[in-house]
C-alpha cells in the first residue's frame, strides 16, 4: 500500500501517544493511525491491549500490535507489519507513506514513533 499524506498530526495526551497520516484533512479516503495507551489499565494489560494499535484506511483494518519494522526517511515512513498482522487486517505487509513536513516536525515524529513502537522497531534515516 502507498499514499501521499498531506495531513500528518501527533500528540501525546492523557497518557495516549498518537501518531497519524492522512491523505487529506477532511475528505481521507486513505489514512494511517498508530496509537498506544502509555499507561495501561489492567484489562488493558490482559486483553492484549498494552501494544500498539494500528488503523488502517477504516476500523475494519485495525488491530494491536503486527507492526516489526518502521523506516523514516526524509520524505517517507516505511511500515512493515508481520504476515499474521497483515492478513488479519486484510492490508498489504508494507505500507509506504510519502509526505512533506518541515525537518523540527520530522524529528518530532520521529520522537513519536519511538515512543509508540520503541527503539528496537524505529530505524531513522541519519540526516534527520
Amino acid at each position: 500500500m502507498r499514499f501521499t499524506a498531506t495531513c500528518v498530526t501527533y500528540q501525546t495526551q492523557d497518557d495516549v501517544a498518537m501518531l497519524g497520516f492522512a491523505d487529506d484533512e477532511f475528505k481521507t479516503s486513505r489514512y494511517v493511525l498508530l496509537q498506544k495507551d502509555l499507561e495501561p489499565s489492567q484489562r488493558d494489560l490482559e486483553l492484549g491491549h498494552d501494544t500498539l494499535y494500528i488503523e488502517i484506511d477504516d476500523q475494519r483494518h485495525s488491530r494491536y500490535g503486527g507492526v516489526v519494522k518502521a523506516q523514516l526517511q526524509e520524505s517517507r515512513l516505511v511500515l512493515k507489519l508481520d504476515p499474521q498482522a497483515a492478513a488479519d487486517m486484510s492490508v498489504d505487509d508494507t505500507i509506504e507513506i510519502s509526505f512533506r513536513v518541515p525537518m523540527e516536525r520530522l524529528k518530532e515524529i520521529s520522537n513519536q514513533l519511538r515512543l509508540l513502537l520503541g527503539n528496537d522497531i524505529v530505524q531513522v534515516d541519519a540526516s534527520i
